[in-house]
């Protein structure tokens, strides 16, 4: 949305073809996806990427289901997808920490990887750094300067997790998402990926 009032020339979910068709994606489609769709043209573009701290992105996934839009929307009705709507009473009827064992989590570096299966950016950057990595991507990308001040979206209501929860869900997800874990480490260590 930031890009778009940017430059209203950037089309958001689609993918222009080839053949100049303007195909409609997924919001959440891989870079090996993109790929796949744009054959040899693929290597014309650039790839940025934005991540979120494992741990919180988890925790505040399971609170979205549990208690935020996402329980919200299925309450009101207002949810399309029978996927969405088993994810809401998934994460209801499941004991909070048993909800971090057996959820099918998709790692955040899976969207990030292209075909050959390697992380395929030339900028990546975090979303607790949204505003000034937004900067540095977009001077990458070539557009001037400018002002940035982002709001979070799909925030959902929490509740404090006890320390053995807090432990437990740390111990559980260092086992689930080592990649997304070591990726969002080597983040924090070196700032970006270019």
């Amino acid at each position: 949305q930031e890009m778009q009032r940017i430059d209203p020339e950037i089309l958001r979910n689609h993918v222009v073809l080839p053949s100049g068709e303007v195909h409609r994606v997924n919001k959440h489609i891989t870079v090996a996806e993109v790929q796949a769709l744009l054959g040899e043209k693929a290597n014309k573009y650039r790839y940025f990427g934005f991540v979120r701290d494992p741990f919180d992105h988890t925790i505040s996934r399971y609170f979205y289901y549990a208690t935020g839009r996402g329980f919200q929307r299925y309450r009101e009705g207002k949810i399309g997808k029978w996927t969405l709507r088993y994810k809401v009473l998934f994460t209801r009827l499941i004991p909070r920490p048993l909800w971090f064992i057996l959820y099918p989590f998709a790692q955040q570096t899976a969207f990030l990887r292209d075909q050959r299966g390697r992380i395929a950016l030339d900028f990546c950057g975090r979303t607790d750094r949204l505003d000034s990595d937004l900067e540095a991507m977009l001077r990458q990308a070539g557009y001037a300067s400018s002002e940035h001040q982002l709001g979070k979206l799909n925030v959902a209501p929490r509740d404090a997790l006890r320390p053995f929860e807090q432990r437990f869900i740390a111990a559980v997800l260092k086992w689930r998402l080592r990649d997304d874990i070591a990726f969002y480490n080597h983040l924090v260590e070196h700032h970006d990926v270019s």
